[in-house]
């Protein structure tokens, strides 16, 4: 995760995915691992993740 003034970015893979930092009630934590929904009202909602990123041994 990072945000700046007007976004909220989620590194998901190779992919980022900006999200309007308006949408959010409260900004999740910067370089945490959320999971990032939006509920019915269109506000977007942070939880915890369950995918973790891993080191991979092979090359």
């Amino acid at each position: 995760m990072y945000a700046d003034k007007d976004s909220v970015y989620q590194r998901m893979r190779k992919k980022v995915i900006m999200h309007s930092r308006n949408d959010f009630d409260r900004v999740p934590g910067i370089g945490s691992a959320k999971r990032i929904e939006y509920n019915a009202d269109g506000r977007a909602v942070a939880a915890d993740s369950s995918i973790r990123q891993a080191r991979s041994r092979f090359r």
